[in-house]
């Protein structure tokens, strides 16, 4: 999911720098999930790598074009800000499940142990300044992750314990209304030790001339070493209630999607065609993503659903959602 534009450093390239930047909201969960029935209940383990971003248009275009130069950049000031993680992860789960008596209410709840494989966490910030002959950058940037950030004489080598989280979800249907809520992650708790962390401060000024380029933007003060933490795994919510229509059984959707508290809402529309699923979405009446699912096939053993994003002005891109296996 992508809130505005495509996680493509070609498309940010050719975005423009502007006065007031836009929010970008965006994650990818690629991985393998299998799950066991267990009386009531079932057993699942997966292996996952989840990414986060939470930013704004301006410094995604930045990044691309990989420095700032005069023509680029219009006198005044641009705000620059972006939190991103990358997780990865093995994960061996209970999901305990229920429902009310008329099953007009159905509840989970899958506790999880968790260990850690890979972590990357950036979170930054600053002001790109311009006037008629200078460029200014002033900002900050936090990192963390599994790689030293500089020089250390004896580093110790950094250690991802084992760790636990909780998945819920609750969905409720009654005529032509449904209503669903599943939150990923919803509380964990991953110890680590030794993780290597780094903290900089940027203050570069250049002629308009010369312009700002990463390999002229050296750190003027900061600090890196290494030290214990606590991690959560990235938080994804999603929350829809959708309404079948009397138009050929189109069913009518709105909800939001929320990582680590971003909320991002949307409208859609589903309507199936003789057990194929065809799904709309908008969101923030940005990104519109359109998404098929296959009816199963191999006696019920296999199924899949893939995926297009396309921005406002058009520009497009597909991406596969996922094949399931059943046995």
């Amino acid at each position: 999911m992508v809130s505005r534009g495509l996680l493509d450093n070609y498309y940010w390239k050719n975005q423009p720098l502007q006065s007031t930047s836009n929010r970008v909201v965006a994650y990818t969960d690629v991985g393998v999930r299998v799950e066991w029935p267990l009386l009531s209940h079932a057993i699942s383990y997966e292996r996952k790598t989840l990414n986060t971003l939470v930013s704004n248009s301006n410094t995604l275009a930045l990044a691309a074009k990989d420095g700032a130069y005069s023509s680029q950049v219009a006198n005044g000031g641009v705000d620059l800000q972006a939190h991103t993680k990358r997780y990865q992860f093995d994960a061996l789960g209970m999901k305990f499940a229920g429902a009310a008596e008329n099953n007009s209410w159905r509840w989970f709840i899958s506790p999880k142990w968790v260990r850690l494989l890979d972590v990357r966490e950036g979170d930054g910030s600053g002001v790109l300044t311009k006037d008629d002959t200078t460029l200014s950058l002033h900002g900050d940037l936090q990192r963390i992750g599994m790689t030293a950030y500089g020089f250390q004489a004896a580093p110790a080598t950094p250690r991802l314990m084992n760790g636990g989280s909780v998945d819920v979800g609750l969905a409720w249907a009654s005529g032509a209304w449904k209503f669903n809520a599943t939150a990923q992650h919803l509380y964990s708790k991953i110890p680590a030790q030794s993780l290597y962390f780094s903290n900089r401060d940027y203050n570069v000024n250049a002629t308009t001339a010369q312009g700002i380029t990463y390999s002229n933007v050296p750190s003027l003060s900061g600090t890196y070493g290494q030290r214990d933490m606590s991690l959560s795994l990235p938080r994804i919510v999603k929350v829809d209630v959708s309404y079948k229509s009397r138009l050929a059984g189109t069913w009518l959707k709105t909800g939001i999607v929320s990582v680590d508290g971003r909320n991002v809402p949307w409208l859609g529309l589903m309507f199936p065609v003789e057990g194929h699923e065809f799904e709309l979405r908008n969101y923030e009446l940005n990104n519109t993503q359109l998404t098929y699912r296959t009816p199963s096939i191999l006696k019920g053993h296999l199924s899949g659903e893939f995926m297009m994003i396309s921005d406002s002005s058009g520009n497009q891109k597909s991406l596969v959602g996922g094949i399931r296996l059943n046995f």
